[in-house]
């Protein structure tokens, strides 16, 4: 792993030019995430902000210049060498896609970023979306797949002959203690009946299926539901 680290960090140009302390500090100062670190290390400066500038002394502590170079202290002792977002970039694509690259998944490639010897503070982030937006691994990643099922025929051939039933809730606030709403929709009409409910119980379903459905339409055919627990009961 660590000839591994080292070939990458060879093959890559910025990585391999070592600058001066001045030119580093210089060019870090322009959207740079190092820049408070640089100037704290080189300057002594601290942020004039105070919320930034207690963050940074918290931080700091994490943080070792050798040379030019800024490094951030692994989780097992090891230097991490910090990059801006160019020199990132550029390290997971050579990482991900180069002469070695194996298009490993999103959690590989950042822990082979850490183990290579590398640090930002979204690298996290990026290496999912470098991975999401690799070309080739769109193309030939395996597919997820979900296990195949029926499809289901919603045709009815005439009238209430079948309602789907739903619960639609909790509601809140309440209205008057009315917390729930059970609908039944017909769907050759899409006609909609509806009522509002206190509790949710198999009693309350079923009385209203007795009077909003069977004695204004007639007994359904088929009726369809989630299988919630007021749906399925004895009542």
């Amino acid at each position: 792993m660590r000839k591994q680290a080292a070939d990458v960090q060879a093959n890559c140009p910025k990585c391999s030019t070592v600058p001066t302390t001045e030119e580093a500090f210089t060019v870090s100062l322009a959207e740079d995430w190092r820049a408070p670190y640089l100037a704290f290390f080189v300057e002594g400066a601290l942020p004039t902000d105070s919320k930034l500038a207690y963050k940074l002394k918290k931080t700091v502590k994490r943080y070792f210049m050798d040379g030019a170079t800024l490094y951030r202290k692994g989780f097992n002792g090891e230097p991490l060498r910090c990059l801006e977002r160019s020199e990132a970039h550029q390290v997971m694509q050579e990482i991900h896609a180069g002469e070695c690259g194996e298009h490993q998944g999103m959690k590989r490639l950042y822990r082979q970023l850490l183990s290579f010897g590398y640090y930002w503070p979204t690298m996290k982030k990026d290496a999912h979306d470098f991975v999401k937006k690799c070309h080739t691994c769109q193309i030939h990643a395996n597919l997820s797949h979900k296990p195949p099922t029926l499809l289901q025929d919603m045709r009815t051939p005439w009238p209430f002959h079948t309602w789907g039933l739903d619960l639609i809730g909790t509601i809140h606030p309440p209205s008057d203690g009315y917390i729930w709403i059970l609908t039944a929709t017909e769907y050759f009409t899409k006609w909609v009946e509806a009522i509002p409910l206190r509790k949710a119980t198999g009693a309350a379903v079923s009385n209203f299926i007795r009077e909003y459905i069977v004695c204004r339409f007639g007994i359904p055919y088929k009726m369809v539901t989630d299988n919630g627990t007021p749906f399925v009961n004895k009542q």
